[in-house]
């Protein structure tokens, strides 16, 4: 515990706080996994970073700390600040090549990461980036800022400034520090995605085997890890690559795009989905039909991608972006027909709302399994920890991630006095689909304006679906309020939603305002809103997936490998996590004081309270719902006058 206090910058321990620490350290003694289920409140990132860094340390691996987002990311290095006031360590969270990049050039330009890295590398061979050209011209000012970076803990942004004020490449200067930090704090993808690993691996002079994995807010990871592995290609690509096949006279591709594009807007779905039963042999008629003499399909993917690739750099020689639609086409049906006949993949057609009252098709190959993505990473790190306040139960995650059955799996108390929340379920009430109605949607807009009312700040109100969010917003919910309402935007830019957020947190010094959002959303996950940001938190219902072809597979394709727990794993988990993490928003540290309102009777059920975290489910009591019984709690725990 000695080596722990040497890295923890604070006075004192929090509950619990101490033991996750020496837990964490111990992993890093001896290798291994350590699986941790701890709530929100708890300090979390300091009690691992202290934990792990003396033995990071002496035994000279890396520390690799993963999170979904950029705020996650930026609040390792606050921490990793704090401990450097302490004691000397090194590190700085790390961006994408696009989110860092300062040359106007190509930031002005709207484009995605790999054709930004490819115009990147051109201008680099070329000698035509400043910022990059300026890394040799500026060479002892770049080992000087090189120098600073490997003793002062930085976010990216602040890499990004660094760079801009000495005109050198934040990126460069970044990876080029990558070997001698001791903490990089970098997205799910940077380990997780094939494409970017041996890179970001390359840049650190390391191998797997050297590395010490945090993975935060791990209940995201399964679903990361087959998005990973999954692909799509909508309506609108397939008509880019036509047009594209067009202007190069590529008869046989155009007609192989029609054939394809008339088989997505005729195919009958179900659910807004169907399950393509023999993908290759729908491939292969696709080809037949577009009167293409080819016996090998490969051969024809492979001639599209050889072809996309000469168009790219036909288009860079020509100063234009080195976009291809007919090799993005390529790519993906290589990966359709690698993923035919595998147990683990599914080829499907679905139909998405882009925009609003806009459908468009997609053909996708989803992966089922996240092992695939993990597996090799699990087995080949030194040691890792995976974190979250919604992991429970751990053995699910265990089995799905693909850990050995001797992970370490501990489950922390929460640190918040019992009386600092109020978690109430109420019977009565659910958006359970063939209840859905009229009735019911008054009966929710009342309880939810209840909540509103004997609130003293702000509330949270997180619905299962869109279609929820819109039908009680339809039926009334603003003109029920008398407190401002804010609503999360479905097809909205970040930065619109962004604003939404900001102007909802300024009225909680104002009287108070309602947020109005989905679970699992932008305002539901990731965000904290300490204080009075937010007082109550409302879930309108269980997030269930909808019922669709490829969540019916996904429960198969579980339940063949784990008997009898297929539709837990692939449907009821993922629902209660993501309920559990929009009902902790209100908590971040234990001083805060919330209460917890879930406006539908199977939250009170024994099956589903299985699934909830133990500082929930604890605290959890089940109330009848009618008119002012909340109100009566509220103003209890809140101690309103009436």
């Amino acid at each position: 515990m000695e080596r722990v206090l040497e890295y923890f910058p604070y006075p004192s321990f929090r509950l619990n706080q101490d033991k996750l620490a020496e837990s964490t350290a111990l992993i890093v003694e001896q290798g291994g996994h350590l699986v941790v289920d701890g709530a929100s409140g708890l300090g979390k990132t300091i009690a691992v970073l202290a934990g792990t860094l003396p033995g990071v340390i002496a035994k000279g691996l890396k520390l690799v700390y993963l999170a979904r987002t950029h705020k996650q990311l930026d609040r390792v290095v606050e921490e990793l600040k704090e401990v450097s006031s302490k004691k000397s360590v090194s590190g700085f969270s790390l961006r994408s090549k696009l989110d860092m990049c300062i040359n106007e050039n190509l930031t002005k330009e709207k484009m995605d990461h790999r054709t930004l890295s490819e115009i990147c590398e051109e201008l680099k061979r070329s000698g035509r980036c400043i910022y990059y050209e300026n890394i040799f011209l500026k060479r002892d000012q770049f080992t000087s800022l090189l120098e600073q970076l490997t003793k002062e803990p930085k976010t990216a942004l602040e890499i990004v400034e660094i760079g801009k004020k000495f005109e050198i490449c934040p990126y460069e200067l970044a990876r080029s520090a990558l070997r001698a930090v001791q903490v990089v704090a970098a997205s799910y993808l940077h380990v997780f995605d094939r494409s970017i690993r041996e890179s970001f691996l390359s840049g650190l002079g390391v191998g797997l085997s050297s590395l010490v994995l945090i993975l935060d807010e791990a209940h995201n990871l399964p679903e990361v890890c087959i998005e990973v592995e999954s692909d799509s290609v909508s309506e609108r690509l397939i008509e880019e690559a036509t047009e594209e096949a067009d202007r190069y006279g590529k008869a046989d591709f155009i007609r192989f795009y029609e054939e394809l594009q008339c088989f997505l807007r005729k195919i009958s779905l179900s659910d807004g989905e169907v399950v393509l039963e023999n993908p290759l042999a729908t491939l292969a008629e696709l080809l037949k039909k577009a009167k293409l003499d080819i016996s090998d399909v490969f051969l024809f993917v492979e001639e599209m991608r050889t072809f996309g690739e000469m168009v790219k750099k036909h288009k860079l020689a020509r100063g234009k972006l080195p976009r291809s639609y007919i090799l993005k086409l390529a790519e993906f049906l290589s990966k359709y027909v690698e993923a035919c006949g595998k147990d683990a993949m599914l080829h499907i057609v679905s139909e998405k709302e882009v925009e609003e009252n806009e459908l468009v098709r997609e053909l996708e190959v989803i992966a089922l399994d996240p092992r695939l993505s993990c597996e090799e990473v699990l087995k080949g790190v030194y040691a890792s920890v995976s974190l979250s306040g919604t992991l429970k139960p751990t053995e699910a995650y265990v089995s799905v991630m693909g850990l050995p059955e001797n992970a370490i799996q501990l489950s922390l108390p929460s640190p918040f006095p019992r009386h600092n929340i109020l978690a109430l379920a109420t019977a009565g009430l659910s958006t359970v689909y063939r209840r859905r109605g009229t009735h019911m949607y008054a009966k929710l807009i009342e309880a939810i304006a209840e909540v509103a009312e004997y609130t003293p700040a702000n509330v949270g109100v997180f619905c299962p679906s869109y279609e929820v969010l819109e039908n009680l917003v339809k039926s009334g919910l603003k003109e029920a309020l008398k407190k401002p309402l804010f609503i999360e935007k479905r097809f909205a830019e970040p930065f619109e939603n962004d604003r939404i957020l900001a102007e909802f947190k300024s009225c909680s010094e104002t009287g108070g305002a309602v947020l109005l959002g989905v679970v699992g959303g932008r305002f539901s996950e990731g965000e904290d809103y300490p204080g009075n940001e937010m007082n109550s938190v409302v879930i309108v219902g269980v997030p269930y997936a909808k019922p669709s072809p490829r969540i019916k597979a996904q429960i198969r394709y579980y339940e063949e490998r784990f008997p009898g727990f297929g539709r837990e794993l692939a449907y009821i988990i993922p629902a209660m996590r993501k309920a559990s993490q929009a009902a902790g928003r209100p908590f971040r540290s234990p001083e805060d004081r919330g209460a917890i309102i879930m406006l539908d009777y199977r939250f009170a059920t024994r099956y589903c309270r299985r699934f909830l975290p133990n500082w929930i489910k604890r605290r959890l009591r089940v109330i009848r719902y009618s008119k002012g019984r909340i109100a009566q709690e509220l103003m209890m725990f809140f101690g309103l006058s009436n």
